[in-house]
């Protein structure tokens, strides 16, 4: 608590704060009340711990859901697959400022969260387990996945 008094009291702006307590937690929960006592949210504020989000209505999926109801669980696995695109690519950095990132480069990233083919708004966790967030929606604190996240590290 005392990083983040002086973090304020240095002129620290939210962004650098923020950073500042993904640095100095050890795991995503106590980054988590970092970030939110930094945000100064109040302590009676009803916090929303969920799954998923959904801008219109209710998710369609549980929290423990098996698999999407379009998805054959029983699927055959391995094989090879090849896609066409037109164009050319000399990178294979899909956030690169120079040159061409190559179709399908950011496949090897991941994201916090991600949505279905049968759902208009609905977003699942995929590298977060869970998401925290007021009625409002002003802030968010996602909770990691410890064993997909060994490893893993968060740009800003």
């Amino acid at each position: 608590m005392r990083a983040i008094q002086t973090a304020f009291s240095n002129g620290m702006s939210a962004r650098g704060l923020t950073c500042t307590a993904l640095k100095l937690a050890g795991s995503s929960a106590a980054a988590g009340a970092l970030i939110l006592a930094a945000a100064g949210a109040p302590a009676d504020e009803h916090v929303i711990k969920a799954h998923g989000i959904s801008t219109f209505g209710d998710l369609k999926y549980p929290p423990d859901f098996e698999h999407l109801e379009y998805v054959n669980p029983y699927a055959p696995r391995g094989g090879e697959i090849s896609i066409w695109a037109p164009g050319t690519f000399d990178s294979m950095n899909p956030y690169t400022r120079k040159g061409n990132a190559g179709r399908l480069s950011s496949i090897f990233f991941e994201s916090l969260l991600t949505g279905t083919a049968d759902e208009v708004s609905g977003n699942y966790g995929q590298l977060a387990e869970s998401l925290e967030y007021p009625e409002d929606r002003s802030w968010v604190v996602f909770n990691m996945r410890p064993d997909d996240c060994r490893g893993c590290r968060i740009h800003l």
